[in-house]
């Protein structure tokens, strides 16, 4: 399998409060209606729509400077990247192995690290490189697989976001998906989680 794509431009047009910009500065552009909050300290135009590329833009200043080379944004975080819906409060992040959590910044989200196989380690292919795919510059989780993380967490949140997946992108190949001899932690609960959302 291929080595993961190495491109990490933000091509969109989105704010982040540093050299250039204070936060406060980018917040009273807020509050005059020229921009609106996207995550962390990540702001973008009023006048333009928000679509996956820009929330994805907004991810990778936030996480991209912080994180070693090869993380997945997956769950949660996939979902927001994927449809959009209720910013997660923490940013759900795949790796390959254990990540000490970034320092914590004003206004940054926080951080949730999963040992997970969508992970990258070295400029290699991830173990199950074909459930991801780039999103702009983030390694995001394929829709499938988010979907499947999502039914496999135990939480009403996780649960909403699956079913906003599904709406917006169907649910083609989500039930083979998850059907034996597919062995995860959970896998029995997630097929029945998918038989009441498709019902």
């Amino acid at each position: 399998m291929p080595a993961p794509p190495t491109d990490r431009t933000v091509t969109t047009e989105v704010w982040a409060a540093g050299p250039d910009f204070a936060d406060a500065e980018l917040q009273t552009l807020v509050s005059a209606g020229a921009l609106h909050h996207l995550l962390g300290r990540v702001y973008a135009p009023a006048d333009r729509p928000v679509d996956p590329r820009m929330r994805a833009d907004a991810v990778w200043l936030v996480a991209g400077p912080l994180l070693t080379a090869g993380w997945t944004a997956m769950g949660l975080t996939a979902a927001w990247l994927h449809a959009g819906g209720p910013l997660p409060r923490t940013l759900h992040i795949a790796v390959a192995h254990y990540h000490r959590p970034p320092p914590a910044r004003d206004h940054g989200p926080g951080w949730t690290f999963t040992q997970a196989d969508v992970a990258a380690v070295g400029g290699s292919a991830a173990p199950a490189e074909a459930d991801v795919v780039l999103l702009g510059p983030v390694r995001v989780t394929t829709v499938g697989r988010t979907v499947e993380d999502l039914l496999l967490a135990d939480g009403s949140q996780e649960g909403r976001a699956a079913a906003r997946l599904i709406a917006r992108f169907g649910a083609e190949g989500l039930v083979e998906r998850l059907a034996p001899p597919r062995r995860r932690p959970g896998i029995v609960r997630a097929r029945r989680r998918l038989a009441e959302l498709l019902s």
